[in-house]
């Protein structure tokens, strides 16, 4: 339950971050005629799949190659860094190949997912530290 928990503030999180990108950067907002409803859409298919199919397997491994979740930093580490495979995932079934990676619009989904695996990894170390101490 914790980490399904963790799963929603962290795209929570990565949405609020394309979001404030967009604005910083670029100067532009979502408009909820098209583009909020695909950025939403989009990401939430993208990171339901690989949360359950990445993140997950990944963090449990590296948590039994470490025995135990200290040090902290590998995990929000590596869940920020396989940012790119939603990004690459959403870029192909949107009729892009890999070289779309590097447009404006790419760049604002490996920042949303770059904060949703900075707070995967975190939720995770953090659950998975409190189940270790109750023990």
């Amino acid at each position: 339950m914790r980490l399904f928990i963790v799963a929603i503030v962290s795209w929570i999180a990565g949405v609020a971050a394309y979001s404030v990108t967009l604005l910083l950067v670029y100067g532009e907002r979502l408009s909820w005629g098209g583009d909020a409803k695909a950025v939403l859409f989009w990401s939430s298919v993208s990171f339901a799949l690989v949360f359950l199919l990445l993140y997950l397997p990944v963090l449990r491994a590296l948590r039994r190659r470490l025995r135990g979740v200290r040090p902290m930093w590998p995990f929000p580490l590596s869940a920020s860094a396989l940012g790119v495979v939603p990004t690459a995932l959403i870029a192909v079934f949107n009729g892009g190949d890999l070289s779309s990676l590097l447009s404006e619009e790419a760049r604002l989904f490996l920042v949303m997912f770059g904060v949703i695996g900075l707070v995967v990894g975190i939720g995770f170390a953090r659950v998975h530290r409190d189940d270790a101490s109750r023990s």
